[in-house]
């Protein structure tokens, strides 16, 4: 009996290993088919309209238009990633700290239901930073954001987490592929423990979820879509080269997702200095509180407040602008939910699928040294100008 039961035992792990490899298999299979779409998505830029585009207001300051200045955005050599330098003091701010003090004095952007609204560079005038309230004509977005913060707020609990507040007050996982801090190769983030990733296994197979993260996919697109059809041949390219390698969402192009459980996500100055420097981060404000008084966005070299509120998403270069949130009232509840791709992984694949250290070996890293300063030129054209996108002009 005891070596019966061991058997059972033993099948009993196998299937379950097996039905895991099958699951992963699909998911890999879902992303893979995603990716090897650019040429529909090409026709479907071209023949589709976006209403919300004729319908965006240029941030202003006093009526004059403001901009990005890209040259002032610290990045490495190789344009790939951000840099941590030169950040302002790491604690909480209230609104008043930046709006009404002479010290600061920056720009508050105050939010307009339904509008959308950008930034664009001061050189190219392509669109750097873009505020959007959320889908168009879409009553029950509200309540579907409401629904994505309740499930924050209530698997909070089955959580364990590790006491590492890097970013402030509040504890954070994160799910996807990553590539960084001394991995051999790009990898899918499975070092947070069972409970944790249940956790965000359960998250990310909500509807809620998958409504934001299909959402903010469809808006990358119809705002910088040459970025995105890069995204798109970068991130085929990594999966087919990496058959264990699967997108977290089957319905967006970013390679991994974190969530800030809260209960007050209250962001301190920071970069995330390891996302792709001249791509986007995709950032969604959950929870209840009043965003006319907290919860602000702040983005320090533009010197700008932007008014924040449950349910809307900004979509920022995050690796290369200062970023954090004003102070919320003590009894108010905040979380966000924020979708990014790595910078490595972007390294990774153009440098031959291979860590940095053995690609500046090669020949190629040589004739490459040339293109280190043009890299980030090169990105920086990927952002289309609010001409280019209302005539569809950029393809």
């Amino acid at each position: 009996m005891p070596r019966k039961r061991a058997k059972n035992e033993m099948d009993r792990k196998r299937d379950k290993e097996h039905s895991k490899e099958k699951r992963r298999k699909i998911r890999q299979q879902q992303s893979i088919a995603f990716c090897h779409d650019e040429q529909k998505l090409r026709q479907h830029l071209q023949t589709h309209q976006f209403p919300h585009l004729n319908n965006a207001q240029h941030v202003k300051d006093k009526d004059v238009p403001m901009s990005v200045d890209p040259e002032n955005l610290p990045r490495t050599s190789t344009g790939y990633l951000g840099l941590g330098r030169d950040l302002p003091e790491r604690r909480e701010y209230a609104l008043s700290d930046l709006v009404d003090d002479g010290a600061h004095n920056f720009t508050l952007v105050r939010h307009t239901p339904e509008v959308t609204k950008y930034i664009p560079s001061a050189e190219s005038k392509g669109v750097m930073v873009v505020i959007s309230p959320g889908p168009e004509n879409d009553p029950s977005w509200n309540e579907n954001t409401r629904k994505a913060a309740a499930s924050i707020e209530e698997l909070a609990s089955h959580c364990l987490f590790t006491g590492d507040r890097r970013r402030g007050s509040f504890d954070s996982l994160f799910y996807g592929i990553s590539m960084g801090n001394g991995q051999p190769r790009p990898m899918v983030l499975n070092d947070q423990g069972a409970a944790n990733l249940r956790v965000l296994e359960r998250l990310r197979t909500m509807e809620c979820f998958q409504r934001i993260a299909g959402f903010i996919s469809v808006t990358f697109l119809s705002w910088a879509p040459n970025l995105f059809l890069y995204y798109i041949r970068i991130t085929a390219a990594l999966l087919n080269r990496h058959p264990d390698l699967f997108l977290p969402f089957a319905n967006c192009i970013f390679a991994a997702f974190a969530v800030n459980f809260g209960p007050q996500t209250v962001c301190l100055p920071h970069r995330d200095t390891k996302n792709l420097a001249f791509g986007w981060c995709a950032v969604t404000a959950l929870g209840d509180f009043d965003w006319t008084k907290g919860g602000h966005l702040m983005l320090w070299e533009l010197k700008m407040v932007l008014e924040f509120p449950p349910g809307a998403t900004i979509f920022i270069p995050s690796a290369v602008v200062c970023h954090f949130n004003t102070r919320i009232q003590p009894q108010e509840k905040r979380f966000s939910f924020t979708l990014y791709s790595a910078g490595g992984l972007f390294r990774w694949v153009e440098h031959g699928f291979q860590l940095e250290k053995v690609y500046q070996q090669t020949l190629e890293a040589v004739r490459d040294a040339r293109d280190n300063a043009q890299k980030w030129a090169t990105g920086l054209s990927l952002f289309s100008s609010i001409d280019a996108l209302q005539t569809r002009s950029f393809l």
